[in-house]
């Protein structure tokens, strides 16, 4: 649970999200990212294949697509290691792959308060 998702394309898209469902607010967030394909007749979900990681285990956080990237924003890092005020992002390929992450260019977010929102643009 705690995992962004956002849907682009013909693709589904699972960012970060805790490793404990048992637990609520455990704090064991992890760096995974994942695709899905999307079948637009059935609206079935093809198999999850991994993407590049994040550069740090995320929960709780904003995921959103604009220009052709896919964003996350926020969230939490983790028991010990508080909110996150990172703001990184991935190339959409052509093909709906992911591009590694890039969280240098970005600006940070102005508190370090976990941040979620949904975006369509």
């Amino acid at each position: 649970f705690g995992a962004g998702v956002v849907a682009h394309g013909d693709r589904l898209y699972v960012v970060g999200g805790n490793r404990d469902g048992a637990v609520v607010n455990q704090g064991l967030p992890h760096d995974f990212v994942h695709a899905a394909d999307i079948d637009r007749t059935s609206g079935r979900l093809g198999p999850f294949r991994p993407q590049p990681k994040l550069l740090t285990p995320l929960t709780d956080a904003a995921v959103f697509v604009s220009g052709g990237r896919l964003f996350v924003a926020g969230g939490r890092r983790g028991a010990g290691n508080g909110r996150s005020s990172l703001i990184g992002s991935a190339v959409i390929r052509g093909d709906g792959e992911l591009a590694p992450w890039d969280f240098q260019s970005h600006t940070q977010l102005p508190s370090g308060r976990s941040h979620q929102a949904a975006v369509e643009l």
